[in-house]
């Protein structure tokens, strides 16, 4: 059975963490990211524009593993932590950039918000946002990207994600900057549109919560 988590550490009365277009205090992030699922508005855009991306999704999937660089688990990473591999990408290029977990075994859900500089970085690909390989299939799995500078996600479920592979998401930017290095922020601040937490498989909070460690990505 499917158990569908709305983390109580992250206080989701708290009117900075709803999602965008929740209609009252109370309506949580879950249920605010279904609302925007159902709409199509949960993606770069109107139902219009999505359709054209997702046209484009093949040969922009392609272009992201061609043109980017992962450099793997950073040397600053350490213990149990949230995090971006540092990358490099080609300017003009589509770039697929994971968001992983280690230790990933002991979590079952998450919500976090992710910052980006939209004059860097665009939302780009035939999918703006897609469930990482660490995600089982059954999560509930809720990206938000409509808004430029950030992407919130949330996920739910009654099973461990996998810890060897580690990625529970991943977000599809086209670097549209100049050359130069930006940083990819998982916001772990009180201010955070969707605060960062994560809880077990028993819909538990996990405290202390994993570190939040940024990534770079360097426009080539």
């Amino acid at each position: 059975m499917l158990m569908v988590l709305v983390l109580p550490l992250v206080g989701c009365k708290q009117p900075e963490q709803q999602v965008a277009g929740a209609t009252n205090a109370d309506e949580t992030v879950v249920d605010a990211a279904r609302a925007d699922e159902a709409t199509g508005a949960n993606a770069a855009g109107q139902p219009g524009e999505q359709a054209q991306a997702a046209a484009e999704g093949t040969a922009a999937g392609t272009a992201a593993s061609n043109a980017a660089e992962d450099t793997g688990t950073p040397n600053k990473v350490e213990g149990f932590a949230a995090y971006v591999p540092d990358m490099t990408v080609k300017q003009g290029e589509i770039i697929a950039v994971p968001v992983r977990l280690t230790y990933a075994d002991n979590a079952a859900g998450f919500q976090m918000t992710v910052k980006y500089d939209p004059k860097k970085l665009e939302i780009g690909g035939g999918e703006p946002v897609t469930k990482g390989s660490a995600v089982p299939a059954g999560s509930l799995f809720m990206p938000n990207a409509g808004e430029p500078g950030q992407v919130r996600v949330a996920c739910a479920g009654s099973e461990t994600f996998d810890a060897e592979k580690q990625e529970l998401f991943v977000i599809h930017f086209k670097a549209v900057g100049g050359p130069g290095t930006t940083t990819i922020d998982i916001d772990d601040s009180d201010r955070a549109a969707t605060k960062f937490g994560f809880a077990n498989e028993k819909a538990k909070p996990i405290k202390p919560a994993p570190k939040a460690v940024d990534g770079t990505i360097t426009i080539q």
